[in-house]
Parts: C-alpha cells; structure tokens; sequence
C-alpha cells in the first residue's frame, strides 16, 4: 500500500511496481492499480488533515500547535513557532506562552495542547479579548495574527467548552484607584493621574490600565486632546482614559457624556470627569481641583477663578412663607453630576435657605426645615456649607438680604 509519504518529489524516482508507483511500460491493468492507489493514498492524507480546525498540522513537542483552516487553504509546511526559529511545525518547550514568531501579516489559526498560558504583554504579544494573560485548557482554538515577524494579537479565543471566553479582570468602566484631575486656570492643560483605571471596549470587555498619567492639551485635537469639532468657550466637557490594544494610553475631552470620538486605534475608554472652558478667548479650563468622584472649584489669583462661582445673590422669595426660587444647575455641575456642595453667605441681621426641591418648609419649621440655612447676626456674616442630592436640574433657595449669596464649592461626579 503506497502512502504520500512514500513518494518522491522527483518525478521519474516515482517507478516502483504497481500499484506503488508507474514504471516505464507498465501494463494497462496497472496503470488501473496504481491510479486507484493514488486516488486511496490522497483520500488517506485527506482524513489525516480532517476537517477546518480540528486536526494538527504536524505534530508540536510544548502546549500549542497550529491547525489548518481547511483544506483547500492547507500549505504544506506554512508554519510558524512559539519562542522558537521557523520549523515547520508550532511548538514551545514549556506550557508558558511568551512570543510567536511567523510571517508579518499571517494569521495562523492554532490549539491548544493542554494545561498552560499565553501571557500578554501589551506589546509583542496582544489578548485583545481580555487585556490580560489566559490560562489555556485542551482544545482551546485561537488566531494569531502576525503584526510582524514578531509582533502579534491573539484573537477569537474560543474555550473548548464552547463558552464565551470572560477576561479574568472583568470589571465596571470606570473603576479606579487613587484618581486625580487638575487644571490651572492659566493654561490648556488638564492633567490626570490615577494608580489604576478600568477601561472596556466596544465588545464588553475589559482592561486595566496602570501607572496612568496624562496631560490633555484641551487646545488640541486627537488624542491627548478635543475628540472633535473646535473648543467652545463656557462649555462642559467630559474627561476620558482611551487606550489601543497595545495598552498605548491616551486621554481626550468630549461634549459627549457617552460616546466621545475616538482616535484611530484606540478601542478602550472610561470617562473619568468634567471641565468646563471660561468664557474669554483663551477658553482654558475652570480651575478645579478633582480626588476620586468629589471635584471642587479651586479658586486662585492670576487664574480665570479667583473666588467661588456664584449661582445667586439678593433677596430672592420669602423665608417665612416660605416662597422658593429655582436656580439652575448647569452651569455650575456638569450632567453626571448627583451631589453639589453649597456655601451660604450671610450679612448683618439677614437670612437665606436653600434646598434641593421646594417641598421644604420655613426656616423655624420643627417638622420640615430647609436642609441649608445661614443667619446673620448683630451685623456680623454667617457662612454655613452643605452638601445636596441633585433631584433635576434645579435647586432652590430663599433670601430676606441684598448682601445674602448662594455659591458653589464643588460637586461629587456619578462616574
């Protein structure tokens, strides 16, 4: 019985007696034989490939090896190597992936053997499903797309159970540890710093980002700047981390609370906060000062605020009554925002209230008073902060002063 194995590549050595081969003035019987021989022999080698990813192309001495994508795609000996020189077959000496190397712009569809791991490094090596290293099992199938010769994504992980493979640092958009914004008042830059930043992809899924830390050129556009369109003067705008596959970082600013504009190539996004432009030409950001979700207005000489933003002065209503006023929010916290914290100014012998709907009673009420109150007495100002939930775009005060005010400190973000 003649296998493929057993012939030659050269044409004329391909002799032997039928049915294993065609000698020179063979009978017509055998040329019958050794034509049907042929036809079984290709058929056998057929079965040895087996169907699109499943079976191996040579046979791999570590933890993975590559498979063919069909037979008609098959090239014999197009092979590549983990950690190893091209040798025809893919194959490591340990159960720790750490590099592939193969032909730039290939994409070798492979399997795992058994137990190991592909460890992702961010650079020479990509799990752009999860951002992280897997733990393989066998038959766990997985692309390989060679960036370069020695650059490359792992991509469509497929877990041999058929379930969908979760990265093992699956998380919420937006988690962070030690997170910090700051802007000057006298320049363009919006600087971020955080230990850590949870950011995801348009497929769901999740990467952590580490050692962040950024300056946004909010006069610039692309990354590290406005996502689109030109910067506006007394405008808000959201704050975000954005990262490529590669774990390159970036940040941007964006109108857009949801869905900012991104660069070419970067996947990965979190929103992180808010600043908002000042109203002269410059339109450099409002001096803040940002720690986690609580923001506050840092007021400063030489800067564009150089005392706490004021949302109303005078009298405004009636204490006693009482009759609320609303004031609107939004120029004062951006839309995410749930908490705002007050400061109530007071002079002389003069009152004011404040709340977050006009549902609240009057200043001496024992069963429903205001949350927020300042007094003034004896001609001496009174000063009383507090923090609110933010209930709509609204909140409400009532004053019986000219020299009565109700102003902003900062407000907590629902990042």
């Amino acid at each position: 019985m003649s296998d493929v194995s057993t012939w030659s590549t050269t044409a004329g050595s391909n002799n032997l007696a039928s049915p294993n081969g065609f000698p020179e003035n063979m009978a017509p019987s055998g040329v019958n034989d050794s034509c049907r021989e042929v036809m079984a022999a290709t058929k056998r080698f057929y079965d040895t490939l087996g169907t699109a990813s499943t079976k191996a192309v040579g046979v791999a001495a570590g933890n993975v090896q590559q498979v063919d994508q069909a037979v008609t795609a098959w090239t014999r000996g197009a092979t590549t190597t983990i950690g190893t020189t091209l040798n025809g077959t893919l194959s490591d000496t340990s159960t720790t992936i750490t590099a592939f190397n193969g032909v730039a712009g290939a994409t070798y569809h492979c399997r795992a053997l058994g137990a190991g791991s592909i460890t992702h490094h961010g650079t020479n090596l990509i799990i752009t499903q999860t951002g992280a290293s897997i733990t393989t099992a066998a038959d766990d199938t997985f692309d390989v797309e060679m960036i370069t010769g020695s650059t490359c994504r792992i991509k469509n992980y497929q877990l041999a159970s058929g379930a969908a493979l979760v990265a093992s640092n699956a998380s919420i958009q937006g988690n962070f540890k030690k997170l910090a914004i700051s802007t000057t008042g006298t320049n363009a830059t919006v600087t971020c710093s955080a230990d850590e930043i949870s950011v995801e992809n348009s497929s769901n899924l999740y990467k952590t980002l580490r050692t962040v830390s950024l300056a946004i050129n909010s006069a610039g556009s692309g990354a590290n700047g406005l996502d689109t369109g030109s910067l506006a003067t007394s405008t808000w705008y959201s704050v975000w981390v954005i990262s490529k596959d590669d774990n390159t970082t970036a940040g941007l600013i964006s109108t857009s609370e949801t869905a900012p504009t991104m660069p070419s190539g970067y996947t990965y996004k979190a929103r992180i906060g808010w600043v908002k432009t000042d109203g002269t030409v410059n339109k450099y950001p409002l001096r803040i000062r940002q720690y986690g979700r609580k923001v506050t207005y840092s007021p400063a000489a030489g800067g564009n605020l150089t005392s706490l933003p004021q949302m109303a002065s005078g009298v405004a209503g009636d204490i006693s009554a009482p009759t609320w006023v609303s004031v609107a929010t939004g120029n004062f916290i951006p839309p995410t925002a749930y908490h705002i914290t007050l400061l109530l100014v007071t002079g002389g012998n003069t009152s004011c209230l404040a709340a977050p709907n006009n549902n609240y009673g009057n200043y001496i009420s024992n069963t429903n008073p205001p949350p927020l109150g300042a007094f003034g007495n004896s001609g001496a100002t009174d000063l009383t902060s507090g923090v609110m939930t933010i209930e709509s775009s609204n909140i409400y005060w009532a004053s019986n002063g000219s020299s009565c005010s109700l102003n902003i400190i900062g407000w907590e973000d629902n990042i």
